[in-house]
């Protein structure tokens, strides 16, 4: 049964209003009574009534306040009464929210036919609501069994570009397939992704949502263009804070290695084995070492072993070959013809003309 409150100052046109018209037979019923405006407020927002029947002219707050004050009347049935033949009232009412509006002294046939409308439209908006739901269904597994899974590998691939395609797609199609009012439930799905990916790639969700000023609701009310501009702009944010989370963490390795060959030089060392020792692949440890250090790996690890070649060499305790051995070649040839490609010069020459610079 669809919920009535009836607002009116007066005791007994309320007791007549009861009493005159068969509410049963409209599938309504009376689920409160007010006698003033504030009262009205309360009730209303306390019981949350299909159709409000209510004077224009009560204590504290008049029936226009009541209706000016309620936060939304798009599914309330908010019924105006009036003693008095105004078209400015009339007009204010139906520009605040109000559903008719009667004049008094109300005969039971007019109301009769004001209620058939009401409970004709409480209908349509029930049915409305049904199709709602079953969009919003039909959203929410669009965007979770056919975007969610795509949109993390995107973030994991870093391709903002693609991400933001596959948005302006999905806003699109459903500007074509779904009504407009069955969009509101997209934001939210998409920022339930969003910080699922956040939580996979341990970003600070909360950071990014107050940013762009989303609630821990996911809501946010703007219009669909502005929403998806707001969903690109989310995701490019994760995605940008998860590379500079990788470059940090890279960089991090980085220095590692380049203190490990420090310690490790005479050890057997190459690109597959460091990989190997921090989980990553190569080719990619390749390209963080080149970016961060300005040199390529094997290079760094030669020029290392050939500075601490020098330094032992002019120590003149060591032959070459142990020199070789020392800074990690097993093969002396092979140290030899590395040193002179790097120095330009052969062992000997080297300790000669350092000599001679000395």
């Amino acid at each position: 049964m669809y919920r009535v409150i009836i607002a009116d100052d007066d005791f007994l046109f309320r007791k007549n209003l009861r009493s005159t018209i068969d509410w049963k037979a409209y599938d309504m019923c009376i689920s409160g009574e007010a006698s003033n405006g504030q009262e009205a407020l309360d009730l209303i927002n306390e019981v949350k009534p299909d159709i409000v029947v209510c004077d224009i002219k009560m204590p504290i707050l008049d029936g226009m306040d009541v209706l000016k004050r309620l936060k939304n009347t798009r599914l309330l049935k908010f019924i105006i009464l009036s003693g008095y033949d105004s078209f400015e009232f009339a007009k204010q009412a139906i520009k605040y929210g109000a559903f008719d509006y009667a004049l008094k002294p109300l005969n039971a046939e007019e109301l009769s036919g004001i209620l058939l409308r009401a409970l004709e439209s409480l209908n349509k908006d029930k049915n409305r609501y049904k199709e709602n739901i079953k969009h919003n269904i039909e959203i929410r597994r669009l965007i979770v069994e056919e975007y969610e899974s795509l949109i993390i590998h995107l973030i994991e691939s870093r391709d903002i570009s693609s991400i933001c395609e596959y948005i302006d797609s999905y806003y699109c199609e459903m500007h074509i397939e779904v009504k407009i009012d069955n969009l509101d439930n997209s934001f939210t799905e998409f920022m339930v992704i969003a910080d699922k990916a956040c939580r996979m790639f341990k970003i600070n969700t909360a950071v990014i949502f107050e940013k762009f000023q989303i609630s821990s609701s996911f809501s946010r009310n703007e219009s669909n263009e502005t929403e998806a501009e707001t969903i690109k702009n989310v995701f490019k944010e994760i995605v940008s804070q998860i590379i500079t989370t990788k470059n940090s963490e890279c960089k991090k390795i980085v220095y590692e290695v380049i203190d490990y060959i420090e310690e490790n030089y005479v050890e057997k060392i190459s690109l597959e084995s460091i990989a190997k020792r921090y989980f990553i692949n190569p080719s990619y440890f390749s390209q963080i070492f080149k970016s961060n250090v300005n040199e390529n790996f094997s290079c760094y690890l030669i020029n290392t072993r050939i500075k601490k070649a020098q330094e032992l060499l002019l120590l003149e305790k060591f032959k070459v070959y142990q020199i070789s051995e020392m800074v990690g070649y097993d093969n002396e040839k092979y140290f030899f013809q590395i040193f002179k490609k790097y120095t330009g010069l052969t062992p000997m020459e080297y300790v000669k003309v350092a000599k001679r610079k000395s």
